[in-house]
């Protein structure tokens, strides 16, 4: 299933059968590269996310490849920083408020978030999504690319994107604010900083 994605992937951005193992090569050895990391560096990782005064004081914790969340370091922040995915083109840690901490919970159990919270995320390293409609999407779909928006923050919750709805609900300028997930319980608008 994985060296499907990678194939599609690598067809999605126009690239050649033979560009398609290089691709590959890339995507193995980033997901190898991650696992093979240290505690330090996926911390690193975890860290660059958000502005050094929220992500100092932050707990680190690490995805598992079952989903499950291992801590790396327990802070006294506010703020939750998770290390870049391997299982995603780009380099993508992600720091998350309280709320939007129990948000991300909730996305990888693929349950429904807790209601009446509001949240704020940063990814000041940008990030990479398979779809901007499905939530659960591993892969584009047939003929789409990955969606990837360069640095940018997340602002989620009950009534933010019906506030906001002037933005657009798909990401074909990702350089502009828009609402990723929309119609779906893990709607939020990202907001580009870059």
């Amino acid at each position: 299933m994985r060296g499907l994605a990678i194939v599609l992937f690598a067809l999605g951005f126009g690239m050649t059968s033979d560009v398609v193992p290089a691709v590959a090569q890339h995507h193995v050895a980033k997901e190898k590269a991650q696992k093979s990391k240290t505690d330090a560096e996926l911390i690193t990782s975890a860290t660059s996310a958000a502005p050094l005064a929220v992500s100092k004081d932050a707990t680190i914790v690490a995805v598992g490849s079952d989903g499950k969340l291992r801590t790396l370091r327990q802070g006294q922040g506010a703020f939750t920083c998770v290390p870049d995915d391997p299982n995603t083109p780009g380099n993508d840690p992600m720091c998350l408020d309280r709320n939007a901490f129990e948000w991300f919970k909730a996305l990888l159990a693929h349950e429904k978030p807790p209601e009446g919270k509001v949240w704020l995320a940063y990814m000041l390293k940008g990030g990479s999504d398979a779809s901007n409609d499905d939530p659960f999407a591993s892969e584009p779909p047939t003929g789409k690319k990955w969606v990837q928006t360069g640095p940018h923050v997340m602002i989620g919750g009950p009534g933010v994107t019906k506030m906001l709805y002037s933005y657009p609900t798909s990401a074909d300028d990702t350089r502009k604010p828009y609402i990723m997930f929309g119609g779906t319980p893990y709607e939020h608008v990202m907001f580009p900083v870059q």
